[in-house]
């Protein structure tokens, strides 16, 4: 379940572009088509829309699962135009507590430029920050099996961004490099047990 909010420099023909993901109008078992493969883990068949639980209510969500030597990364591309400002937000959730997968926005596919990136990794939450130590700041913990609620609100001005997660600022300010994001990636790090819905 992922949703994005782009907003373009103001000018006189301006306009904010909200961009919803969800994946309600996909089959079950369907590889959503508004996201490319990159590496596809166990196998693309694997990685599919699957009617899951959410609180007390069914969704549909995107699942994607690594295989033993192989991560599972998929990627959507965002707008052309030039932004100043981006909002992602993801509910998440992990089905194991291990080092497990990330939400990141890259721009190209092999660019190494420290953009915003949520990593989980054995039960604790790691967010991309250039003033931390290995540009990787800790932001909180998780548990398998629980839906986190994720926003990374991006500021493409001064190169910052702040991470919410269920409602909480969990960190603010992260410093990134002066490169515009033009992808949104969703990945599990290889291993039979990665598995994440998005």
């Amino acid at each position: 379940i992922l949703t994005m909010i782009v907003s373009a420099p103001l000018i006189a023909s301006a306009e904010v572009s909200n961009v919803l993901i969800d994946f309600e109008n996909y089959n079950i078992g369907q590889y959503p088509s508004v996201f490319k493969n990159f590496s596809n883990g166990s196998g693309l068949s694997n990685q599919k829309v699957m009617e899951v639980d959410y609180g007390s209510t069914k969704t549909k969500a995107f699942r994607i699962i690594s295989g033993s030597n192989r991560e599972s990364a998929h990627y959507m591309d965002l707008q052309d135009e030039p932004m100043t400002s981006l909002v992602l937000t993801a509910n998440i959730k992990p089905l194991s507590n291990g080092k497990l997968g990330e939400l990141s926005l890259n721009s190209g596919l092999t660019n190494t430029s420290l953009l915003p990136k949520l990593i989980f990794d054995n039960g604790k939450l790691y967010a991309t920050d250039k003033d931390s130590t290995n540009s990787l700041k800790e932001v909180g913990v998780f548990q398998k099996d629980n839906w986190y609620n994720v926003i990374l609100s991006v500021n493409l001005v001064a190169n910052t961004y702040d991470l919410h997660i269920d409602g909480v600022l969990k960190a603010q300010n992260l410093k990134i490099d002066d490169v515009d994001p033009d992808k949104v990636f969703l990945m599990t790090y290889k291993g039979t047990t990665n598995e994440m819905y998005f």
